[in-house]
């Protein structure tokens, strides 16, 4: 059995939909609105920044674009970490809270001001 991946978050599923619908285009910009950045030094360098929501302990993961690579890739977006996660098929949620597969399509959430 896999050991859950799992971190203490102690919002809802509405809340969790809130949050998608108002990311902001730069993942720098978590910081003036409650947020805290919890990324590893080796991930930041890659331009992978994962945030945590102080009042909440929701986790989000920002990857900056590299538009030499195309696809979601090639747009800033982020990835919503599941707090009860467990392996890489529940391991992020969709803009709606709901759990996804790593890679999918559902798990890249791209900021409002891009669509």
């Amino acid at each position: 059995m896999s050991k859950p991946l799992s971190y203490k978050y102690t919002g809802t599923k509405g809340h969790i939909a809130d949050v998608a619908e108002t990311l902001p285009k730069k993942g720098k910009s978590l910081l003036k609105n409650g947020w805290e950045d919890i990324s590893r030094p080796e991930q930041a360098a890659l331009g992978h920044y994962t945030y945590r929501e102080k009042s909440t302990g929701l986790r989000v993961r920002f990857d900056e674009a590299k538009p030499e690579k195309g696809g979601f890739s090639g747009k800033d977006h982020y990835h919503i970490l599941n707090p009860d996660a467990h392996n890489s098929r529940d391991m992020y949620l969709d803009r709606f809270g709901n759990p996804v597969k790593k890679n999918s399509k559902a798990s890249h959430i791209i900021p409002r001001e891009d669509y």
